[in-house]
Formats: structure tokens, C-alpha cells, sequence
């Protein structure tokens, strides 16, 4: 509580500038956090050219509410080394000058951190392409800024395995890195378990411990933890130091966030300037009442959320309602969700309800940026693969994650209940997922070690702390640098609307957040042939119909983007479609059910197919409909996909259920 509070003091004690800012390149990027000082900072984002980021842009305008987006590039006189030394040190410059401020900013910050001089640390390297989440944490936070070797931020893989060793090896160079920038002190004595670390690398999330090293770490005997079997190297890192004996007692609190450049930014900005202000839940228990899982009642966390903390809760399911096809209802839309809590069991990839099991692909879109806690074995296992559970809520625009990175058991999670508590008393989200009293275990974060929820307060509809006005100086810079003629992209809408350019009107409606105007205008204009559409555009509206629950215009939007789907291999566009259609079963159009049937999922492909083969089945009813269920089956053998026999063995099984041979 007084490091959430702490956060969150600092936060308020500055203003937050209420623009948001695109940049075209990392060097962009690193000149436009350059421009922030303690009386006024901004979010920026990064445009790297895919979907995924330009949704994730859209998301964080949808969730911060700004009176302008600008679209800007580097200027020509900003340097951007090409020697990681080099770049190295002018992330610390830029970092430390974040701490330029008048008196009164200065004073009020002082106030807020006492004899304290910094929140822990962030740490990166040079060459990781998550820096940008590090450089903005540590400038936002006023975290020492500690870049560490390559050598020691290797191997560069989120889903391998480091040796126990190789996180020692990290720990201490991070210990080593804060002492050469002047501490009298190491900052982890000085401010025990009152600080936090996030680690910006896409370094293994899983560290394994051998036989010898598992005996230092004084694991109960309940636990059963076996030598050669992974924990959370989040974990690990909070716990003991330098390799000595693991203590139950964190001396900080971990988190870490991996990702490309844009998807690293992204997942930071919105710690920083979405996450504080969430007033919304999405709660989901699969478990039943009965002891021990009633602990972890997701109706008492709901209640706690909109009692106690004033949540909008969206949707909670009763005890009765742990179904697949009530979690496919209440996914129908994008979730409005500051924060997702979801109580299930299962695997990697998939979820089970109440016996039956969803798969990764079943995971909600969000509208907004979304942190989530979410009990499930294993889910955490890989974040960087869209097909596991976390992977594809990462995918999906969550920008925080509390999960398991193997079999944890469920006394390793705080009950749902509790968690909801904390958040609302102002704990760090990292202390509020933490069981106290254990030693290093299997629970990871993904995120902001410093993310605290639920201690703002709304200006004028909109989300953030004190908004200030830009400055003349630096609306001066974004003009001198701005993309499209120096103008924002609020300025570029106007200009299309005058010249009536329907196309370029609806991308720039998505951009900056006003979906419901967006689809109904591409809607329209698809029905007259007054606009053309390209590929990606057209993916893009697919979505945003997904978001505002308007299935007659995806479904005529798809029609557009499902070649660029398939060619650039677009999960997203073609989860939605599932979304929005599946859950109307035998109310499904002719032409509904044809869309999905041109787009089953190579991964999913069999379970996709049975679905389908159910609603046909059930829509002619008799033996006429398991006729026509048949021929959609059998169809389906001269599909490449069917050269994998293990495949091909599963889609006999299906076809056989409806032949009765």
C-alpha cells in the first residue's frame, strides 16, 4: 500500500500533457520521451507498420480519451547511436533529464517520495527491442535506469528456460549496474520490499533449478517442487540476493515486460497513463462453490468492485453460468475492461468450462487497454505465442498479465476476492497477485512492476490525472516533425471530411477511437459501391463491427478483408468473425455460416469444423441435417492440412459421429 501509494502520488504530482503521439521509428520514439520533463509528460506509441500495433494505438486512444493524436518523426538533427554503448548512455540522459521541473513540481514530488530518492529500478539492454517499455518506466516513475550487457540479457527468447545461475547472473549485474550510478547504498537494503523491478528484455520467464540449488531454496514440502521442473524467474529474482539462501520475504516486487519495440511501448504507456484509472471489470469463475475453490469467488470480488471501488462490472457469471457457451455470449463483443479476472483450469492453449474446452482462440478481444488476472495452470507458459492462453490475451491488447508459467496448484494464487481488495487499497498490482509467506514459486507478471489500479480520479469523461494543454513549445516540435504536412491527425479527419474521402475518413474515425461512426460509414459505403476498400483497411473495420456488436456490417466488411487475412496470417481479424458469429448457433444465416466455413482455423481446424457440423446439423434437424453435416465433413479431407495424420485421424473420428458407422 505505501509503494502503490507512492506511485500514484508521483503520478498526480505531475501533469499529464493530453495529447498522444505516434512515431514511425525507435528513434522517433527515443527524441519524443527526450521532450518530457516532471511538469508535463505524454504517451507515445509506435507505428511499426502491422495491425497488431495500429489496434493497439487505436485501443490506447480509446482508453485515454486525448483532445489530439500526432503523427511524428525524428527530427533531422536528433542522434540515435548505432553503438549499443552509445545508446545506452543517452537512454540514462534521457531518462534522468524526464526529471527537469519547476519548483512547485519539484516540492510536490518531494512530498510524495520523503527520504526515499527513487521507486527501484528498470532494467534493459541496448539491443532488446522491449528498451522502449524501459526507458519510458524508468523516465515515468523516476526508476534508476540500469542497462545491463548483452551477454547477460541472453538468450533473447521469452519462452526457453534459464538455468538458475543465469538469473543469479542477471540479479547481480543489475545490483552491480545501480552502484556505478552513485548509490551510497544498494538500493535493494535501502528500500527492502517498499521498491519494485521490471525487467524490459525478452529474457526466459521460466527459470529451472537443480538438485543443489533447489535445497537453498527452502521450498515446502506441500508444494512438491522437483529439480528440473521451471519457476517464475520474476519470481526468483524477487526473492534472496546475489544467489544466497531464498527467504518467504520479497525484497522487491517483479514483473517484466517482453515484446517487440511497439508492442513493449505500448504494454509501458498504458501502465502509466490507462492502468491507474480503470473503472471497469470483466469477471469470469469457471470454479464451483464448494471448498477449496470457493475462496475464490469471483462474485465477491464483483461486489468488492462495485460496492466498495465504484467498477463498472460487465459481465458476472453466476454459479451456474461456467459454460463454454456462456463465456462465448459474454464475448461476443469486445470486453469494455479495464481489468479482466478469470478464475478456470486447463492447459497451455485452452480453457476448461465446465467440461468443455476453449481454446486460445476463444480469448476476448478488449477494447481497451486491459490488465488481467487470470488463475489458470500453465497459461503463462510462453506469452509470445498467440496460442497459448496469455499469449493470445497479450495478442488481444492486454497490456498487463498475472498467470502461471507451469503447474502451480491453486494455493499459489491470492483468491480472487483478495486480489480485488488490494487493487482497491492501492496495492501494486505485483504485491496484490503475491501470496504472502512463500518462497519463489510459478506466478509471473507481464507488465509494470509499479502498475497500481483504481487510485485516480476522471476529468471531463476522460481517464488520467491533472491534463494540462500543450505547451506553444512543444505543439512548435510536433508541427516541425509531423507526418502529413505538419498537421494532427484530429486536423487530417477534418481535411478528409471536406473532401469527402470516404476511405481515408474511416481510417482516420478508427485511429482515433469513434468505431461505431467508422463502421457505419464504411457499412454504408459497401452497400453503394462508393468506396473501395484495401485489405488491411478493411480488417481493421472488421474488428471495430466486432467491437461495437454490429454483425451485419462484419460480415459485409469481411468480404474485403478475409483474402488479407489469410495471406498475412491475421488471427485477430478472424477471431472476431468467430466471435461475433458462433455464438447464434442455429439463428446463424445461410450466409453466416458460409463466411465460417471459408475461414476455419488451420490451428483449431477439426474443433472449428465440428462446431460448424453441429449448427448444420441442428439446423435441418433429422437425418437430413447429419447428411448435410457429413458432406461439409468429408469435404474437408482434400485440405492440405489433412497430410498431418495425427490430424486427419481426428477429423475421421468427427466424420464417423455423424455417419453412425
Amino acid at each position: 500500500m505505501a509503494l502503490g501509494a507512492r506511485v500514484m502520488g508521483s503520478t498526480h504530482a505531475r501533469g499529464v500533457v493530453d495529447v498522444v503521439v505516434v512515431v514511425d521509428s525507435v528513434e522517433a520514439y527515443a527524441w519524443a520521451v527526450s521532450q518530457w520533463t516532471l511538469d508535463g509528460f505524454f504517451p507515445v506509441l509506435i507505428d511499426d507498420g502491422t495491425l497488431v500495433a495500429r489496434e493497439n494505438i487505436a485501443r490506447f486512444v480509446r482508453g485515454f480519451g486525448p483532445a489530439e493524436v500526432w503523427r511524428v518523426g525524428a527530427p533531422k538533427d536528433f542522434v540515435w547511436p548505432k553503438e549499443a554503448k552509445e545508446r545506452a548512455r543517452v537512454m540514462g540522459e534521457i531518462s534522468v533529464g524526464a526529471k527537469r521541473a519547476s519548483e512547485k513540481t519539484a516540492a510536490g514530488l518531494a512530498a510524495v517520495y520523503g527520504d526515499a530518492e527513487m521507486l527501484g529500478v528498470v532494467v534493459t539492454s541496448a539491443n532488446d527491442p522491449a528498451w522502449t517499455a524501459g526507458l519510458a518506466l524508468a523516465a515515468a516513475h523516476d526508476q534508476q535506469l540500469v542497462v545491463v550487457d548483452e551477454a547477460v540479457a541472453s538468450p533473447r527468447d521469452v519462452g526457453a528456460q534459464w538455468t538458475f545461475a543465469q538469473a543469479v547472473g542477471l540479479q547481480k549485474a543489475v545490483l552491480a549496474g545501480a552502484m556505478k550510478q552513485g548509490d551510497k547504498s544498494p538500493w535493494h537494503v535501502r528500500l527492502m520490499a517498499d521498491t519494485g523491478m521490471t525487467l524490459a528484455l525478452n529474457t526466459p520467464m521460466r527459470t529451472v533449478v537443480n538438485e543443489g540449488e533447489l535445497a537453498k531454496l527452502r521450498m515446502p514440502a506441500a508444494l512438491n517442487a522437483k529439480a528440473g521442473e521451471p519457476l517464475a524467474t520474476t519470481d526468483v529474482l524477487s526473492r534472496g540476493v546475489g544467489g544466497a539462501v531464498f527467504s518467504a520475504e520479497p525484497f522487491c516486487f517483479v514483473a517484466q515486460v517482453p515484446g517487440s519495440s511497439a508492442a513493449a511501448a505500448y504494454r509501458a504507456m498504458s501502465a502509466v497513463f490507462v492502468g491507474p484509472w480503470a473503472r471497469s471489470a470483466w469477471v469470469f469463475d469457471a470454479y464451483p462453490a464448494e471448498k477449496p475453490f470457493a475462496a475464490y469467488d469471483g462474485r465477491k470480488a464483483a461486489g468488492v468492485l462495485k460496492e466498495r471501488l465504484g467498477f463498472e462490472v460487465n459481465e458476472v457469471n453466476k454459479a451456474t453460468e461456467r459454460r463454454l457457451s456462456d463465456w462465448r455470449v459474454m464475448t461476443r463483443t469486445a470486453l469494455n475492461a479495464g481489468l479482466v479476472l478469470v478464475n478456470a483450469s486447463g492447459r497451455p492453449s485452452t480453457i476448461d468450462l465446465d467440461g468443455a474446452l476453449a481454446d486460445a482462440v476463444d480469448v476476448p478481444m478488449v477494447r481497451v487497454p486491459a490488465a488481467a488476472h487470470v488463475i489458470h495452470s500453465f497459461s503463462a507458459q510462453n506469452v509470445e505465442n498467440a496460442w497459448t492462453i496469455a499469449g493470445r490475451f497479450l495478442s488481444h491488447g492486454v497490456y498487463a498479465y498475472v498467470g502461471s508459467v507451469h503447474e502451480p496448484y491453486l494455493g499459489a494464487f491470492v483468491p480472487t476476492p483478495i486480489v480485488a481488495e488490494r487493487l482497491g487499497l492501492g496495492c501494486v498490482f505485483a504485491s496484490a497477485a503475491r501470496v504472502d509467506d512463500l518462497p519463489a514459486w510459478r506466478i509471473t507478471m507481464v507488465g509494470d512492476a509499479l502498475l497500481t489500479i483504481n487510485t485516480g480520479t476522471r476529468e471531463k469523461g476522460v481517464v488520467g490525472g491533472r491534463r494540462l494543454k500543450m505547451t506553444g513549445e512543444l505543439e512548435a516540435l510536433l508541427k516541425a516533425n509531423a507526418a502529413g504536412g505538419g498537421e494532427s491527425v484530429n486536423a487530417a479527419l477534418a481535411a478528409a471530411l471536406k473532401e469527402k474521402n470516404v476511405v481515408r475518413i474511416t481510417g482516420l474515425l478508427i485511429e482515433l477511437g469513434r468505431d461505431a461512426d467508422a463502421v457505419r460509414l464504411a457499412a454504408a459505403a459497401v452497400r453503394d459501391g462508393s468506396a473501395k476498400f484495401d485489405g488491411e483497411l478493411a480488417g481493421r473495420l472488421v474488428l471495430a463491427a466486432q467491437r461495437v456488436g454490429d454483425m451485419e456490417a462484419m460480415c459485409a466488411l469481411w468480404e474485403k478483408a478475409k483474402a488479407y487475412a489469410a495471406e498475412k496470417r491475421v488471427e485477430d481479424v478472424v477471431d472476431a468473425v468467430w466471435q461475433g458469429l458462433l455464438p447464434l448457433r442455429t439463428k446463424m444465416s445461410e450466409g453466416q455460416l458460409t463466411i465460417l466455413k471459408e475461414s476455419l482455423r488451420p490451428a483449431v481446424l477439426v474443433r472449428d469444423a465440428g462446431e460448424l457440423a453441429g449448427i448444420i446439423a441442428a439446423k435441418e434437424g433429422g437425418a437430413g441435417g447429419r447428411a448435410a453435416a457429413l458432406g461439409f465433413l468429408s469435404g474437408l479431407r482434400s485440405r492440405p492440412e489433412m497430410a498431418d495424420a495425427g490430424l486427419r485421424a481426428k477429423l475421421e473420428e468427427l466424420i464417423k459421429s455423424y455417419s453412425g458407422r
